[in-house]
């Protein structure tokens, strides 16, 4: 039982962590500049916390997993904002013609540089005495 408690505070601390960097930057980073800083933080944020969901469903299975994914599921409509941490939202904007190719690849590669960051973020939340 310790180990689920153990993961699913993990879960909130990552969530915690970068929720608390997310309104950081709502209130500092200059509006041009903030999207794109939101959605570093929001895809570390998202794919920090599938890893985990992960590891809980690999050990725990489906039912432990599917009650998480969805509380995570809310928690995120709530606090990503204007970030996606999704690639398709950028592609579809240009298909769309809402947005320039140059933007929508500038979004994509934080995301792309955000979620090959991220497994150190568990790894690291996992080391706090």
């Amino acid at each position: 039982m310790f180990p689920l408690f153990a993961c699913v505070m993990n879960l909130v601390t990552i969530s915690g962590i970068f929720h608390g960097l997310r309104l950081v930057a709502r209130s500092t980073v200059p509006r041009n500049r903030r999207l794109m800083i939101e959605e570093f933080i929001t895809t570390m944020d998202f794919c920090s916390c599938c890893c985990e969901l992960a590891f809980l469903c690999d050990m725990y299975g489906v039912l432990v997993f599917g009650p998480l994914l969805f509380a995570m599921c809310l928690w995120w409509c709530y606090s990503f904002g204007d970030a996606t941490a999704n690639p398709n939202k950028y592609v579809e904007d240009v298909v769309r013609g809402r947005t320039s190719p140059n933007r929508a690849g500038q979004m994509i590669l934080v995301q792309v540089v955000a979620g090959t960051l991220v497994f150190c973020v568990p790894q690291s939340i996992s080391r706090i005495p």
